[in-house]
């Protein structure tokens, strides 16, 4: 396939809805009000039967308190009721376009990082959540365009690394899925911040330069979907989360509280699909948490071995959210914490000579290692240790616990 047959493709996709290009250019004036945007959202009544059903939704938690689209203008905001214009338009174009593709796995992927990023975007307040929202649900259209001239190509991908995603993905369709995003987001005449987003989500600094905010956050809502299990692209070791949530003025602290926030706000994002006519099936990540779905011989005790606390933060969260029982470091090496079935060596918080003498310790008390991410840096003393992905999810957790030696 070639550039051509992509830019060809994009041409042909069906345009979004005329009420959501002129609410963008309403709300770009200082002297909008809300009469003028009920106005237009009026002028669609299939969209603004949309807009109020989406307002008396699970989504916003106003479950039949809002009567009339002049009602939902005022209660909600502009901005609200601009990115669910907007959101509805794209997801109705999507299904539209997509006829005969697979799009459960798309979806499953961009309801949780869209409901992760907006999670940590009510957080830190510094951006507006339903901007991250809109950005996180559509940040991989690109791939969606890739495959409709392409088939056959997500299997191909499968097993490709994240350092060659987008090279091979130029080789074998023509052009990466960020270049394609990018495309349809100027198709579409939307803002340059999604426009930027949709190129840039894969870039290892470009969340440091974008005046939005809407990489970084597109970025952490990715880590955060992988760690729920709801991802296919393959792990990076860049942009680091603790890097990311530095960037938003988030603590990784709060880790496991943000993830099980994460998949309430999936539930309820997930009314905004249905009412764009999606139906996204997924499993619960957090169903193991349950009692009666308790399973001892699914869980572990582990030890995180590095010095940066934003990084333990992070990694304790993700196994705290798959029941997995943490042993502090200070114990563990105090021989105060008991079994260990994993340590995760962390190579960048620690130095080699620190790594030796922990591998001395671990080798003396029989307990399994890993490093968190790959350690080129660090083979002469851990060796071919195996890798626990950065933001790993608890199938992986459990397929490396099992497979790595004591």
């Amino acid at each position: 396939m070639s550039a051509d047959a992509i830019r060809g493709r994009i041409k042909n996709l069906p345009p979004l809805p005329l009420v959501a290009h002129k609410l963008l250019t309403l709300m770009k004036q200082d002297d909008c009000s809300a009469n003028d945007v009920t106005k237009i959202l009026c002028s669609d009544q299939t969209l603004a039967g949309k807009v109020l059903k989406l307002a008396n939704s699970s989504f916003y938690g106003m479950s039949g308190q809002v009567g009339s689209v002049s009602r939902a203008v005022v209660i909600l905001g502009f901005s609200a009721i601009r990115s669910m214009a907007l959101g509805l338009g794209m997801a109705q174009a999507i299904q539209t376009a997509s006829h005969g593709l697979d799009l459960a796995y798309f979806w499953r992927h961009a309801l949780f990082t869209a409901g992760a990023a907006r999670t940590v975007a009510v957080e830190t307040g510094g951006v507006d959540p339903e901007e991250v929202f809109v950005a996180g649900l559509v940040h991989d259209l690109g791939r969606l365009v890739l495959e409709m001239v392409t088939p056959g190509l997500r299997t191909h991908m499968a097993s490709v690394s994240s350092d060659k995603l987008l090279q091979t993905e130029t080789e074998l369709a023509g052009m990466s899925h960020t270049k394609a995003g990018q495309q349809v987001m100027r198709h579409w005449k939307l803002p340059e911040g999604l426009v930027q987003m949709a190129r840039f989500h894969h870039h290892e600094t470009s969340f440091r330069s974008d005046h939005t905010g809407l990489i970084a956050y597109v970025q952490l809502g990715e880590l955060m979907a992988r760690s729920l299990g709801h991802s296919e692209e393959p792990p990076a070791l860049d942009p680091a989360p603790e890097a990311l949530a530095a960037h938003v003025g988030l603590s990784l602290v709060t880790t496991a509280d943000l993830l099980a926030r994460t998949c309430q706000e999936v539930s309820r994002t997930r009314a905004f699909l249905e009412i764009s006519g999606v139906d996204v099936e997924y499993e619960d990540p957090l169903a193991h948490l349950e009692p009666e779905a308790a399973d001892p011989s699914a869980t572990g005790t582990a030890v995180y071995l590095g010095t940066d606390p934003e990084r333990a933060g992070w990694v304790h969260g993700l196994l705290e959210l798959q029941a997995w029982a943490v042993v502090p470091m200070r114990a563990f090496l105090a021989g105060d914490g008991g079994a260990v079935d994993l340590a995760i060596l962390d190579p960048r918080s620690i130095s080699t000579g620190q790594a030796a003498k922990l591998r001395t310790i671990l080798a003396e008390r029989g307990t399994r290692i890993c490093t968190l991410g790959p350690a080129a840096e660090l083979a002469e003393v851990v060796g071919k240790a195996a890798e626990l992905p950065v933001a790993f999810c608890r199938d992986e957790l459990l397929a490396l616990r099992d497979s790595v030696p004591a």
